[in-house]
């Protein structure tokens, strides 16, 4: 009888035994692929994270694109391109008639080439005689009623040669794209 109990005892502490290795051995294998898994997991989390803010942009930029063409069509207006430029000294001329003066117009070197996504300036020199009145009316449309290009006028200097004429002389930088 004890012999036999000893062999029972024996056999469970052996079973326990084995069970308690096979459990630690299998523990250790898949704590191995939990860790493989659970990186995996984390990295796709990030991934759709990133995925769904980006999507979030696509979809602000698409909503904002119907108002930001006619701000560009706006734009496109006031800057001509740089082959357009040809149109302003008839432009000049013009409102020197209007105003009753006689303009002169010129381009002032070479215009610089804008980079992407800004614009280029062309530098200009203007000249106008005329009665000192109709001189400063005609510098005032220059700057405002100027349309389909957009200027700066820098400097200028108007001299009184009396009897009511007056001579302006000035420069200043056009913008296109």
């Amino acid at each position: 009888m004890k012999t036999n109990f000893n062999r029972r005892l024996l056999l469970s502490v052996g079973v326990i035994a084995v069970s308690v290795i096979a459990t630690v051995a299998a523990l250790v294998y898949l704590s191995g692929d939990l860790g493989t898994y659970a990186s995996k997991l984390v990295s796709s989390r990030v991934t759709m994270q990133a995925n769904t803010a980006a999507l979030a942009r696509l979809a602000e930029l698409k909503r904002d694109s119907q108002p930001a063409a006619v701000y560009q069509a706006a734009i496109n207006s006031l800057l001509p391109t740089k082959n357009n430029l040809i149109n302003v000294p008839p432009a000049i001329t013009a409102l020197a008639t209007a105003d009753g003066v006689t303009a002169t117009f010129s381009f002032q070197g070479n215009p610089s080439v804008p980079p992407a996504g800004s614009v280029g300036t062309v530098p200009f020199s203007l000249g106008a005689q005329g009665p000192l009145n109709n001189v400063t009316s005609f510098l005032a449309d220059v700057e405002t009623k100027t349309t389909g290009f957009l200027l700066t006028i820098n400097s200028f200097d108007v001299v009184n040669n009396g009897a009511g004429t007056a001579n302006l002389t000035g420069n200043g930088v056009i913008y296109f794209q």
